[in-house]
């Protein structure tokens, strides 16, 4: 393999890496917007940023403010299950 193939590859997986990196610092920044929104009682702008999370990973958080948002509950919660996300 050439040099510059190796080069190539590398900078692609590199880029491949950070890539999902950025997706996931979104998805938890997603997570605390949304959360502000719900304490400001915008249950509607909380489960539009939410539901733009699809990371497959959120699911239990995601299905907790959808539950949150539907008892119109601004005050901070205890999820049932603890979710796999370090903020």
């Amino acid at each position: 393999m050439k040099e510059s193939s190796k080069i190539e590859k590398h900078n692609r997986e590199s880029s491949i890496y950070h890539n999902k990196e950025n997706v996931k610092a979104m998805d938890k920044y997603k997570i605390i917007v949304a959360e502000i929104y719900r304490n400001l009682r915008d249950f509607d702008k909380c489960m539009e940023i939410i539901n733009s999370i699809e990371n497959i990973e959120h699911k239990e958080i995601k299905k907790a403010f959808e539950i949150e948002c539907e008892k119109k509950n601004e005050k901070v919660f205890v999820f049932d299950i603890i979710p796999n996300i370090d903020l």
